[in-house]
């Protein structure tokens, strides 16, 4: 029980992946639901419920630390973006002391992002919250990052815009504003999950949150991608003639998209050390919807005739795993910004160290 309370939140994680696991097997190995529904009947011959306790808790964690490990490269990927020539004059905006001179208008370009990563949640938490001073008992590294996250700090108005129209200079100010945010963040959380367990029980319990909610969210997501596949699966074979069986065919060829913009902007900017997840998981959803909608043949014995029109059954479970991977993403930017400012409320309080 020590192990399972521990590893709580992969546990958790892993179980919520077995919905669209499931659906993986039903799309990609028709004939292996039969083995899934045999498999608690062996569980019962085998009649070891220590043995086999061991062996769920083993797969289940493994498949949490995946899915969670994942879902955090999602949620702070900064990858997916665009870039547009700005062709229109923007008048620059009033900046503060400091700020870098705005370019002219003509030199900007249009930028297309994901605004809500997890580096940028810090950001306005810590824009908001703030006063740019460092703790009474900051050390020498923690006061440099927070005086480095001061001079970046004109960039605080915009750092969660899905769109803005930046130049170059401007684009890298708040890059460093994100990532002065996350090791502000990070120096922070260690120094406080070092004190005793009870004063930081509230914030492993918010941290707990932040990581379930995170993978739910991510699951959710591949939930609805497979439902959606095997949605156009069934038109495909039912509604050949259909106009909607053509949408559904282009699913994989989004996604396929989506992945060649990430992959290229994730070996052009980022470091060796930064494993591509996010680009990974894209490609190998992409090429299984490419697979079964443009190239498997499926014979009309594998469609099983189900009762109430399949195909509107398979986009009514698509259409909910979207409306709870949005119920989670959206729960997990809130606790997200409850843990940060959590963090920097019981960062202040500590008490005053002696050295800097």
């Amino acid at each position: 029980m020590g192990a399972i309370t521990i590893a709580f939140d992969t546990i958790i994680a892993g179980a919520l992946a077995l919905p669209w696991l499931l659906l993986v097997v039903h799309l990609f190995f028709p004939n292996g639901e039969q083995h899934v529904a045999d498999l608690p009947k062996w569980i019962k011959e085998i009649n070891q419920p220590a043995a086999t306790a061991v062996i769920l808790f083993a797969v289940t964690y493994l498949i949490g630390s995946a899915v969670s490990r994942t879902a955090q490269d999602f949620s702070n990927d900064e990858d997916l973006h665009l870039s547009a020539a700005d062709l229109g004059r923007h008048p620059a905006r009033g900046r503060a002391t400091g700020c870098k001179a705005a370019s002219e208008p003509g030199t900007r370009h249009l930028l297309l992002r994901f605004g809500m990563t997890q580096n940028r949640i810090f950001a306005s938490v810590y824009c908001e919250k703030q006063s740019f001073q460092p703790p009474r008992r900051a050390s020498a590294v923690l006061a440099a990052k927070i005086e480095d996250f001061r001079t970046h700090s004109c960039a605080c108005s915009r750092t969660i815009r899905w769109h803005a129209h930046l130049d170059k200079d401007q684009e890298a100010e708040e890059e460093e504003l994100n990532e002065d945010a996350g090791d502000i963040f990070g120096l922070e959380q260690a120094d406080l999950l070092l004190q005793s367990e009870d004063s930081t029980l509230q914030l492993r319990q918010l941290h707990d949150q932040v990581m379930v909610l995170r993978s739910a969210a991510f699951n959710a997501m591949i939930a609805c991608a497979m439902c959606l596949f095997a949605w156009g699966v069934r038109l495909r074979h039912e509604k050949p003639r259909s106009v909607w069986r053509w949408l559904a065919a282009l699913l994989p060829a989004g996604i396929l998209l989506l992945a060649a913009i990430t992959t290229a902007h994730h070996f052009a900017e980022r470091a060796p050390t930064d494993p591509p997840y996010m680009e990974f998981s894209m490609l190998v959803v992409a090429g299984g919807g490419a697979w079964v909608l443009w190239l498997r043949r499926v014979r009309p014995a594998d469609l099983q005739k189900e009762h109430r029109a399949p195909c509107q059954r398979w986009l009514a479970f698509a259409f909910l795993s979207f409306l709870l991977m949005g119920m989670a993403a959206l729960a997990w930017w809130s606790s997200e910004v409850a843990y940060t400012e959590q963090v920097i409320y019981a960062y202040d309080s500590l008490p005053a160290s002696g050295g800097k």
